[in-house]
């Protein structure tokens, strides 16, 4: 059975307003006209399997703490029925301007230049729990549970290209490259994550073939604003006359805004890292090195960067968000037997268990300062969470006796939490929002939550079924591995609603992490201190696949740069750092392509057309994001393309 959830909220006459199909849309009731009960809550339908909306004619009073939702069900034999009644919301207390509730997501913000020091917090910021983020106030995507039809790149050497596979009907399929063009491309690149913007579309299973199996679709025509391949005109499902030699694949944009992501660990495929997108739970496996496995993982935002444990080289070792730029930060000792990890991001530490020398260790992000933070009365460490506010980390422990222990960074004020009641305990999450620690136990088959002391401890789900492994938080839900699931999971914090997100094809999903830029810690906020470390700062290229607005990524933003005395040098350095060459790079203006928004962090930029990248051409923290320009003057390059020798000989570019 599949769920797609949205928000019905009704007015007098019984009319739903402000709702959108198929999806679950967070509105706190306290931002929406609705019709109040003697009691203080809306009047919303109630009814349970209904044929339709229009066939849920009963009524509920609500309490003052609830509002309306309305479920979605369809049916694996493709009927659907409706569900309504009440459910429990809560409202922000901060208030904009005397206007009422804020509602909204946290995010980092930058402050003006000159006062830079540190990052602020909006107002939109301070708030929300749970399922309580308003679209239009701070842009919170809607979070539907399935969708008919999942993507995943395959063959491609990044992850942001490959051939295109299509899940639907239970089945795995390629698409014909009959008419496959830049704007089908872009609606694919769109439902894994990635920016439309520069996309283009290959044929002649230009990253390798697929000698069996469906090709689903071809005569594929989309207008390029559709958000999914569904929308666009194409042939019959599954009636082609095309082979697999004309499979059709994607390049999308190489850099784009890392947000929205779930990232995954299946260890029954040989530790594949994979990439999801939360919002329609299409994805691609991140390319690696071979000889390295992923056993575990975290990430860092600020410098868009995957930590994670090696398993069988016991190592430490990081790599960027797309899979390069792999560093190895510690090699352990041959009796270590590494189970998990977690990246404090504010405080720079990376926090780790292992098994084999039972102790829990910590370095630094950038490989210094290791040491052993706990190395008695440890008994199989396994699962680590951290709370950056209160420089105080949580661990689970497997042995003889297992338990759930907390101490600080350093190791002092050590407390056992749980001791009871627990056999196998897999997963812990920290809810930075609630104050809430959750943890999976694969022997007891329970999702439990409690205190950051232990306190209050209760079960949210119990499923005699499941094999609980790792967790992790985003909003209102909880993410959950079960390697008795093919799928990630999800329920809602009450209990509620479980589901199985994206297709089914994983194997044993060891570890789960939810990213969405700055929305991890609320306090303390990071300081923006800037590094300018060409390895910390990235360019990207918005437009075509050879020419477009340059953009610059640092300190966790975008940002972009100011055409003053903006020449064909400075290009140069830009494309070099695309991939592209520096011979023939062209320096164009005034926003040919498109203009930006937010940040300018360059202006006056003179570069000698020989550095390997762009901070090197006189940037210092001092003349950082100092300028004089409107984004009408933003910044652009022409690179030359490159040349490809294809499959049959034959000469591509791109």
């Amino acid at each position: 059975m599949r769920h797609e959830w949205y928000k019905s909220t009704r007015d007098r006459d019984g009319c739903s307003i402000g709702s959108t199909a198929m999806i679950y849309i967070a509105i706190a009731a306290a931002i929406v006209a609705v019709v109040v009960n003697g009691d203080g809550g809306p009047v919303c339908h109630k009814c349970s399997s209904a044929a339709s909306p229009e066939a849920c004619t009963d009524e509920v009073n609500c309490d003052a703490d609830e509002e309306c939702y309305m479920e979605k069900k369809l049916e694996d034999d493709l009927s659907t029925s409706y569900t309504f009644g009440c459910q429990k919301t809560q409202v922000c207390a901060a208030l904009v301007a005397g206007q009422g509730p804020a509602i909204g997501r946290r995010r980092n913000v930058r402050t003006v230049p000159g006062t830079r020091a540190k990052r602020a917090v909006t107002l939109c910021s301070r708030c929300c729990s749970g399922n309580l983020c308003a679209t239009g106030l701070c842009g919170v995507p809607t979070i539907p549970a399935t969708s008919p039809v999942y993507v995943q790149l395959l063959g491609g050497p990044n992850a942001y290209e490959g051939t295109v596979l299509l899940y639907f009907n239970n089945a795995w399929g390629t698409i014909c490259d009959d008419n496959w063009t830049s704007k089908d491309a872009g609606v694919i690149c769109k439902m894994l994550g990635y920016s439309a913007v520069g996309a283009d579309g290959v044929g002649n299973a230009r990253f390798g073939y697929f000698s069996s199996g469906r090709i689903w679709l071809e005569d594929v025509k989309c207008v390029g604003n559709e958000t999914s391949i569904t929308q666009c005109q194409k042939s019959n499902w599954g009636i082609t006359d095309c082979s697999h030699a004309e499979d059709a694949g994607v390049l999308c944009t190489s850099v784009s805004k890392e947000d929205d992501i779930i990232f995954l660990v299946d260890t029954g495929r040989g530790g594949k890292l994979t990439r999801m997108n939360l919002l329609s739970g299409s994805f691609v496996d991140i390319p690696m090195n071979k000889q390295y496995a992923v056993g575990s993982f975290d990430y860092d935002s600020v410098d868009g960067r995957i930590y994670f444990v090696e398993p069988l080289l016991d190592q430490l070792v990081s790599i960027h968000f797309d899979g390069t730029d792999i560093r190895e930060l510690k090699q352990l000792n041959a009796n270590a037997d590494l189970e998990k990890l977690e990246v404090d991001p504010v405080n720079r530490i990376l926090f780790y268990t292992d098994t084999g020398n039972d102790v829990i260790g910590s370095i630094n992000l950038d490989g210094s300062n290791f040491k052993i933070v706990i190395n008695s009365n440890l008994d199989s460490p396994r699962e680590i969470a951290v709370d950056p506010r209160s420089k105080q980390i949580f661990w689970t422990d497997w042995g003889k006796s297992p338990k759930i222990e907390s101490s600080n960074y350093d190791g002092t004020n050590r407390k056992a939490l749980v001791t009871t009641g627990i056999m196998w305990p897999n997963g812990m999450a920290i809810d930075y929002n609630d104050d809430k620690l959750y943890f999976v136990d694969g022997g007891t088959h329970l999702l439990e939550v409690m205190d950051m002391d232990g306190s209050n401890r209760r079960t949210i789900l119990k499923d005699a079924g499941a094999h609980f492994f790792a967790i992790d938080v985003f909003k209102n839900y909880l993410y959950y591995t079960d390697w008795n699931q093919p799928t990630l999971m999800r329920v809602n914090k009450d209990g509620s609603g479980k589901t199985a997100v994206g297709p089914p094809g994983f194997r044993e999903l060891a570890d789960v992490r939810i990213h969405e830029y700055g929305s991890d810690v609320q306090e303390p906020t990071p300081s923006s201190t800037m590094n300018l470390d060409p390895a910390h700062v990235f360019v990207r290229m918005l437009g075509t696949a050879a020419a477009g607005r340059v953009d610059v990524y640092a300190n966790g933003e975008w940002g972009t740069i100011c055409d003053d005395h903006w020449d064909n040098k400075d290009a140069s350095v830009v494309c070099s750092m695309l991939g592209y060459n520096r011979e023939n790079a062209l320096a164009t203006s005034n926003v040919q392509v498109s203009s930006g928004s937010g940040l300018i962090y360059m202006d006056e930029v003179n570069c000698t057309g020989t550095e390997t990248h762009i901070v090197q051409c006189g940037f210092t923290e001092e003349n950082w994001a100092v300028h004089d320009c409107s984004h009408q003057e933003d910044a652009g390059i022409t690179c030359e393309l490159r040349e490809l020798v294809g499959r049959n000989g034959s000469l591509d570019t791109y």
